[in-house]
């Protein structure tokens, strides 16, 4: 992420105030983590995070509904868009008892923040953009593949073959070493021609080196073959 000192103190204090409703209580470590989600995904700001919500909240329940309940929620939204079809209405609960204790709103009141068996439209927002509460990832085993694919998490590599930075850093098949005893599953061979022909890999367009498409190759291969062994 890339921000300017004095932009990123400013999103923290306003995330601040949405979130907890007050400049003096820190962020929590999961709040810190939403924030983050939003700031690298370019989805932060206070407004776009409500009339995202709001739209979303009114396509699916009707924009005169305040509130929804557990089973509400879960059969308009949970399992036919969500695909969450491991819940059910006690498990909703929970994620609403969540919503209430990990997360503030400028619109709360004290007439609903102590319900769990509802959720508000204020909430929803809380609840679309909380970070812990995917609670059927919790459930995956690996080998379980009928599930959505956002609810897995896949060890990955970006850009695997370089030693520091995007624009001249040094390119090294050791690199993709490391990346698979780290357990990566998903490794990046960015692949080009050479002059000669021979392809090559290196971060296209830029300063960073060349290193051969066969010495990778035979990288993965002994890691593989060193694996089959154990």
């Amino acid at each position: 992420i890339n921000l300017y000192v004095k932009d990123a103190h400013k999103l923290y204090r306003n995330y601040q105030r949405i979130v907890t409703k007050t400049s003096n209580q820190d962020l929590s470590y999961d709040q810190c983590m939403s924030l983050l989600d939003l700031i690298k995904d370019g989805r932060y700001s206070e407004k776009k995070i409500r009339i995202y919500a709001n739209t979303l909240w009114g396509k699916i329940f009707g924009k005169e509904k305040e509130y929804v309940t557990a089973e509400e929620f879960l059969t308009k939204f949970l399992r036919p868009i969500q695909k969450e079809t491991l819940l059910g209405a006690e498990d909703v609960k929970l994620l609403f008892n969540t919503v209430l204790n990990k997360m503030y709103t400028h619109d709360d009141t004290s007439m609903f923040t102590k319900r769990t068996d509802m959720l508000y439209q204020a909430r929803f927002a809380c609840y679309l953009y909380h970070t812990t509460l995917n609670s059927a990832t919790a459930t995956i085993t690996e080998e379980d593949t009928t599930r959505p694919l956002t609810e897995y998490w896949i060890n990955s590599s970006h850009n695997t073959y370089l030693m520091t930075d995007q624009v001249q850093s040094k390119s090294s098949v050791e690199m993709y070493n490391r990346a698979l005893r780290r357990g990566c599953k998903c490794l990046e061979l960015d692949c080009w021609d050479s002059d000669n022909n021979i392809p090559v890999i290196y971060h296209g367009h830029t300063l960073t080196s060349k290193i051969l498409f066969e010495d990778v190759l035979i990288c993965v291969k002994k890691y593989i073959e060193s694996r089959k062994r154990k």
